[in-house]
């Protein structure tokens, strides 16, 4: 039989047993074998660890935070939003940390479509693979209307500076606020900038602006999007 060389280091007795017609010999001998090129056994693949997903609610923001606790060609991170938990839409992408054997903390700050809002981690990696994170469901506090923007005066009726504030679920960039008369005649033209959640207007009242009623209204530059109209008394 083929002779078989221990893969251990050490003192081996081989016995051969030879046979010969009706006369059979034993002969035991001692070698010494030392490993050649036996190294040590692979180490066993990476455990595939779960995304762990929590979230924080700021007022009309979500914070969305998320740990990894190995990475192995991670290419990015995608975050989705759903409104039922069950069809989901993908929001922004975050860059991942690719291999790594060290907890990775990550981080991002979202403003929902709607409350409540449910969201999700998808962990994608260079070869097209990835995994899901738990999903998690946030509510905000502020009144968050789909695609509506609300408009309400903060000091009604007013004296020498006005005060407005607009609730934006998006951002909407340049705007125009107007005041006009209760025919429609147009008193005062206004450029402003719409961001994304509470924008706070105050300016003073020109002097050419008399006392009365008002009504204020804003619209976007491309006049793509108006927003609500308020009633507002100016009583200086």
């Amino acid at each position: 039989p083929p002779l078989v060389i221990p893969s251990q280091t050490g003192v081996w007795t081989l016995t051969t047993t030879v046979q010969s017609g009706p006369c059979t010999s034993v002969l035991q001998n001692t070698f010494t074998t030392v490993a050649c090129g036996i190294g040590p056994p692979p180490p066993p693949p990476p455990v595939d660890h779960p995304i762990t997903l929590t979230a924080t609610t700021n007022f009309c923001k979500v914070i969305l935070n998320w740990t990894t606790i190995t990475e192995v060609s991670s290419a990015r991170f995608e975050i989705e939003e759903s409104t039922d938990n069950f069809i989901w839409r993908l929001l922004t992408t975050r860059a991942a940390a690719g291999t790594s054997n060290t907890t990775q903390q990550y981080s991002i700050e979202i403003t929902p479509s709607s409350s409540p809002v449910f969201y999700r981690i998808k962990q994608v990696n260079i070869n097209a693979t990835f995994k899901v994170s738990n999903a998690i469901e946030a509510k905000v506090l502020c009144p968050l209307i789909k695609d509506v923007d609300v408009l309400t005066p903060d000091n009604n009726p007013g004296g020498g500076n006005i005060s407005l504030q607009l609730f934006s679920s998006i951002g909407r960039g340049n705007a125009v606020m107007i005041f006009v008369d209760a025919i429609g005649r147009q008193y005062l033209k206004k450029a402003i900038v719409i961001n994304a959640g509470l924008n706070y207007y105050n300016f003073k009242k020109p002097q050419y602006l008399a006392k009365g009623v008002y009504f204020v209204k804003i619209f976007t530059e491309d006049r793509n999007w108006f927003s609500n109209t308020v009633k507002l008394l100016l009583i200086k």
